[in-house]
């Protein structure tokens, strides 16, 4: 869940200071961990140097989550892309993919809105 929050702050390609400050609350809130500011910056460009892509990895990770889990975290990306009151395109089409990495479809993530 780090890695895919972490990257979310970067999705548009600018990490502000409130998605590092929405990141670490989601971990404290879900994985009882802190998690320095330097640390989810590093890896928020992390994408330079992995040699699997994240929503390949997630798609696999996904396979092994509950529905439950799997909604928590496309939750948890949301709330991140949200962090800075707006939603950029760029922010609205890694969502879409790291929800279809996820294997969620909309009625899924619609149910659990509910």
């Amino acid at each position: 869940m780090f890695a895919t929050l972490a990257r979310t702050a970067a999705a548009d390609s600018n990490v502000k200071d409130v998605e590092v400050k929405k990141v670490q609350e989601i971990m404290r809130r879900v994985a009882c961990t802190e998690c320095s500011a330097a640390s989810i910056n590093v890896a928020a460009k992390s994408h330079l140097f992995e040699n699997m892509p994240l929503q390949q990895f997630v798609s696999r990770a996904a396979k092994c989550l509950s529905l439950d889990d799997r909604r928590e975290v496309a939750q948890a990306i949301a709330e991140v892309c949200h962090a800075d009151g707006r939603v950029s395109e760029m922010e609205a089409q890694y969502f879409n993919g790291m929800v279809a990495s996820l294997q969620l479809s909309a009625a899924e993530l619609m149910l659990h809105a509910a």
